[in-house]
């Protein structure tokens, strides 16, 4: 009977998957390999490899469905070697985490008096543990809360009702226990007539607690009304251990305070990898747990969690566990104390949790909403080591009093910007002088600076991206290879590689500055600095000649107009087309000379505004531009004033053009 037993068992071990198994076989080995803390990684994962490749030689004698090659083994070594790396991981960092837990939260006043004063906190990293629970415990509780993920199914109106209660526990708590237990800290006083009192600081910090206090308890409410009964658990179980370890039962900063936050996070990992608390709650459903074996044993692991951890922590310097180690004599079984072994005791239960869920999961048997939520689940088990260490390393260097340098660090402060800066930049439109202004100046010239750039950026990207797409639409081949080419190259190339490609080929293989290089006869002239094109040497040779052909192009259209089918002529005088009296020729070709005209205005930048003002009286100036006048207390002349005058005649132009091109569109739309 024995032997069918074993037999049977072999077979079952045999029907595991062989990933798995290394699994298993890697965990068997991460204690007698603890046990040599100066092992490198190298080391470890050549003796994992070693260990992949047996296994290979033995899965391949025993079972069909595995091949002998050299990926199969390598495979089979990562997965032995990954839970000793896991190992080393989760003590490192658990441990780090338990011994920050252990000086935030363990206090050291002052009772001699010699160097400070009689009850003064002598540890300048600690933390009140009510704090702590809120700060700790909460970010275990946000996790816990965005891992289930039942946010989406609260109404509105219970979220904020909880408002009102947060600040009337908050009010009382501050008022009636702080003051009643000579606590303080909230400016509560007595003496008064009412025999208490709030400062203002003491009530701006109650009333914004108190909201926080209230938004939770309105999650709390919301979770309960729409029967979100893991996430409404989950905040219960919180509130219940705030008070609890708070004004119920005193622990040991150094031993169950890390335990009890530490544990509680993988606890609650647990509770979300099960995902039963909405069937343990309700009564009705224990019938249907037990016709399911795995709902049993989940039933059963959950309950044990939630009972054997408050156990644990308040009975844990009596609690031992054993382990079989490789010494000296071998085989010999030690008991360790879980109190003076915390990390290596909790990277044990998560190893274990770990392995069984990555093998529960791999097997997909459960609907996807289920193995969505178990894979989140499973990530924040096993991220929580690093995470909660980042975290408490945050906490702890906020309000460490030990390091001065530190504490600095943390004030942020911006007295530099108040300095002069040294450098020149293009500080249009600000006028910034080095050396006289402040780094806030040149910030703001920075910013438009950027803008602008983007903008015009945005701008010509645009065309570019335009042209390049329809061309990679295209029936040429060539055109099209090319523009796909061009594609994939920029998309596949990011921004730091390409800039730090230009600044070293074109920075060292272009030519420097003082030496003339040109390209084109001269056209082009290029550097390591850029490049500079060159510029005809009398700009009004150039627009003599774009005048030219704008007079060429109006005679050749007025010579090929014909007579339209249909042309309609507005009575009297229309604002949209004032040359329609002329007739449908010659409106065409006034509307024509009309806009060449304006385009003279604006290029040649006739100064109308400087003769407009010249023609009227100074009287008549006054009281029609009365808001841009500025008399300076000097005496000078009016600067706003004669700047308004010099950039009222480009504005004029410009808004003549505008008026040119309507008409134009006006006579086209109408035929």
């Amino acid at each position: 009977m024995d032997e069918d037993r074993i037999s049977k068992i072999m077979i079952k071990i045999l029907e595991l998957p062989p990933t798995f198994m290394a699994l298993l076989l890697g965990f068997t080995l991460i204690l007698p390999l603890s046990q040599f803390k100066s092992l490198s990684l190298i080391l470890v994962l050549i003796i994992s490899m070693i260990i992949g490749f047996i296994l290979m030689l033995l899965f391949y004698f025993l079972l069909s469905s595995v091949d002998l090659n050299f990926s199969q083994g390598l495979t089979l070594g990562l997965y032995v070697s990954s839970t000793t790396l896991f190992w080393r991981y989760s003590t490192k960092f658990l441990g780090m985490s338990a011994d920050y837990l252990s000086t935030m939260a363990r206090s050291i006043p002052c009772k001699t008096g010699v160097g400070c004063n009689i009850d003064s906190e002598m540890n300048l990293a600690y933390y009140p543990l009510d704090q702590l629970t809120i700060l700790y415990g909460g970010f275990i509780l946000i996790c816990f809360l965005l891992v289930q993920n039942e946010f989406r199914r609260l109404q509105p109106l219970e979220f904020y009702i909880g408002i009102p209660l947060g600040l009337v526990a908050v009010f009382l708590k501050a008022i009636i226990v702080d003051n009643a237990l000579g606590v303080g800290g909230w400016g509560v006083s007595n003496g008064t007539e009412f025999g208490w009192a709030l400062s203002f600081a003491a009530s701006v910090k109650l009333i914004f607690f108190g909201t926080l206090v209230g938004l939770f308890l309105g999650l709390l409410i919301g979770f309960f009304l729409r029967k979100c009964v893991t996430s409404a658990f989950g905040i219960s179980a919180f509130l219940l251990s705030y008070v609890l370890i708070n004004y119920v039962f005193d622990l040991s900063p150094g031993t169950q305070v890390p335990f009890f936050f530490l544990g509680g996070a993988l606890v609650s990992g647990i509770l979300l990898l099960q995902n039963n608390i909405e069937d343990l709650v309700d009564f009705k459903n224990y019938s249907e747990i037990r016709k399911s074996k795995s709902k049993s044993y989940g039933a059963v692991i959950s309950i044990l969690s939630i009972l054997l951890f408050p156990i644990m922590t308040i009975f844990l310097p009596l609690i031992n566990f054993g382990i079989l180690i490789l010494g000296d004599p071998i085989n010999t079984e030690i008991y360790l104390s879980i109190s003076q072994n915390i990390p290596e005791f909790l990277s044990l239960v998560t190893i274990i949790v770990v392995i069984f869920w990555t093998y529960i999961l791999s097997r997909e048997k459960a609907k996807p909403a289920i193995q969505s939520h178990r894979t989140a689940a499973l990530a924040f088990y096993v991220l929580f080591p690093f995470v909660s260490y980042l975290l408490l390393r945050v906490f702890f260097l906020q309000n460490d009093g030990t390091n001065p340098v530190m504490l600095n660090r943390w004030g942020i402060e911006f007295d530099f910007m108040d300095k002069v800066n040294t450098f020149k930049i293009n500080p249009w439109p600000l006028d910034a002088e080095p050396n006289l202004d402040s780094r806030w100046i040149f910030l703001k010239a920075a910013i438009i600076n950027s803008t602008r750039v983007t903008l015009i950026s945005i701008f010509f990207c645009t065309i570019l991206g335009i042209i390049v797409g329809v061309t990679r639409l295209s029936n040429n081949k060539l055109a099209s290879s090319a523009a796909t080419v061009y594609v994939e190259v920029f998309r596949n190339l990011p921004l730091a590689v390409l800039l730090f490609l230009i600044s070293t080929q074109l920075g060292t293989q272009m030519p420097v500055f003082t030496d003339e290089k040109y390209l084109l006869g001269g056209a082009i002239f290029y550097s390591n600095q850029g490049s500079w094109f060159a510029t005809v040497s009398s700009y009004g040779s150039l627009l003599l000649a774009l005048f030219g052909l704008a007079v060429l192009r109006i005679f050749l259209r007025f010579k090929d107009r014909i007579e339209p089918r249909k042309f309609s002529t507005p009575e009297g005088f229309s604002f949209r087309r004032p040359f329609s009296k002329m007739g449908w020729k010659l409106e065409n070709l006034s509307s024509d000379i009309f806009l060449l005209f304006t385009l003279v205005l604006l290029v040649t930048r006739v100064p109308l505004g400087e003769m407009a003002f010249t023609w009227l009286p100074e009287t008549v100036f006054e009281a029609l531009f009365f808001p841009f006048l500025d008399t300076p207390s000097d005496g000078n002349v009016q600067t706003l004033a004669d700047n308004f005058k010099i950039a009222l005649g480009p504005l004029f132009c410009f808004l003549l053009v505008i008026y040119a091109l309507l008409i134009s569109t006006n006579i086209d739309d109408d035929g």
